[in-house]
Parts: C-alpha cells; structure tokens; sequence
C-alpha cells in the first residue's frame, strides 16, 4: 500500500499512524501560483483540497493513500486544538512576529523545550500541549498569531510558494522531543480578553517610547502609540504620519512595511471597538 505512493503520501501517513495527527491534503504552489488555478489565490498552496475542508481531516489509513494517489505533490495540513492534541503559537517574521516573540521573552522567561516546525516563509511554528477551549487568535502581538479549535497548519515536507520547504527544526522533531505545556503567561495572554479601557501609562513611559527605542521594543512601542494616537481621536492619516516620523528616532528604524501593519492592525482593532459601542 505505502509503496505505490508519493514522499508528501508517506509523510502524511506517518503523521497520522505514529502521532495520531489528523491530516489532510493541501493545494501545492506552482511557479507563484497554486494549484486550485485561481490567479487571485490569496493563500497559495495553503488552503485544502478537500470539499469539507479541514473538517475531512482524518487518521484513517486508507482515506490518506487514496488523497495522496489522487494529489501525489498535495501539501499537508494537520488540524490543531482537540483532535492533533496540541495548539500552536505562529511567528511570522514578517510582520515583527520574533521582536513581539523576543520582548514577551525579555519579560516573562524562555519558552519552553517543544516540538518546533521552521515555516516555508521563514516563521516558526511553536506547539504546545492542548490546554482545552484555545480558539484561533490571530494578532496577539504583531506577527504572533494563535491555531487552536478549528485551525490547522502546513507541515514538512510540504512547499512554500517562495519555494522553500517547511521543516523541523532539527532539535525539536515529532517523536524526538515530547509536546510541552504552554506557560500559563502566555495561555492568560491568548485567552483573557482585552479589556476596553487599558489602565493608563504613566507619562514618563510615554516619553521613552517618544525618544526612540531599541530594537526588541520596536513592536511592542509601536502598538502603543497607535493605540495612543486613534484613542485620543487623532485622525488615521495623522496618526499613521506622527509613527512613520516616530520611527525615526528609533535605533535601527523598523521597516516602514512592518510600522504599516501594525498601524493598520491597532486601526482595524479600534474600529471594531467603537462599532462595537455604537450597537451597544
């Protein structure tokens, strides 16, 4: 049976019979493109194959032989939350996700030894025990997302679009390395709900951040003083302006793509709020 099948075919099957991970077949990027033959693809390579999606996830044998027959080169995804028995912190690299990593780090202590994927766009993928009624989160700092109930992600040997493969990190592999608890600080960040009214910062944080900062709090600092300028009524335009000159001052200047994000994603969360308000 396993020998008429493709390496993805293998990888999928070992998966699901040495782990008991649920998986199933992902579309595959081709040349910037990606299977599924849609030129507006916003997720190449990264969206199922399958009709019910990650819901015909499964560790049943011969369902996986007959998808990876039918897609030889079909990515593969594993569901998170219940069924694989772990969650997954998501560092995307892009979009400030290591400094956002580094300063929690700085702040709460290191991370424990867990099982760790290297993504194909660079990122990492750290996994946790399941603690049970984790939801998908995404943008709990800028370029931190969280996969729990009803999420999945892509594993090795699967293809990125930029071409690279995702990996184990070669100390931190399935069945080498057990899956660790998350540490209660990072659980109360992913789920205890951000209040409305945060307690207000002194003054003289508010004058470190403007001076400039170092390049572990670029991120954090960023969020902030978004957060601080739309709160206090400043017009977007504005605000966005008073950040990119912000930036400036800080040593090294972040990267204008990753102030835009995270402005853009402190001005989406402010909008929710205050629509929010209004139906109330």
């Amino acid at each position: 049976m396993i020998k008429f099948i493709s390496s993805n075919g293998k990888a999928a099957l070992a998966y699901a019979s040495k782990l008991n991970w649920p998986v199933f077949p992902l579309h595959t990027p081709n040349k910037n493109h990606c299977s599924c033959q849609n030129p507006n693809c916003q997720s190449p390579g990264k969206h199922p194959r399958t009709k019910n999606g990650l819901k015909a996830a499964t560790t049943n044998l011969n369902l996986i032989v007959g998808w990876w027959r039918k897609w030889p080169n079909a990515n593969i995804g594993v569901v998170t939350g219940k069924e694989s028995g772990f969650i997954v912190l998501d560092v995307d690299p892009r979009h400030g996700g290591e400094d956002s990593l580094k300063l929690l780090i700085n702040q709460y202590g290191r991370l424990p030894n867990t099982i760790e994927a290297i993504t194909g766009g660079d990122g990492r993928h750290i996994l946790f025990k399941n603690p049970g009624h984790v939801k998908n989160r995404t943008n709990i700092l800028p370029g931190l997302d969280i996969r729990g109930e009803g999420g999945y992600i892509v594993v090795s040997p699967s293809i990125h679009v930029c071409g690279k493969r995702y990996e184990w990190e070669l100390s931190s592999r399935p069945l080498e390395v057990p899956l660790a608890d998350m540490p209660e600080w990072l659980l109360r960040l992913i789920v205890e709900p951000v209040q409305d009214k945060p307690a207000r910062k002194p003054d003289d944080y508010w004058v470190k951040i403007i001076q400039g900062v170092g390049e572990g709090e670029r991120n954090m600092s960023a969020a902030s003083l978004a957060g601080y300028l739309l709160g206090h009524g400043i017009a977007a335009p504005i605000a966005y302006e008073l950040m990119l000159l912000w930036n400036e001052r800080n040593d090294p200047p972040e990267s204008i793509e990753v102030i835009e994000t995270t402005f853009h994603s402190i001005l989406k969360r402010d909008l929710k709020r205050l629509k929010g308000r209004r139906r109330a």
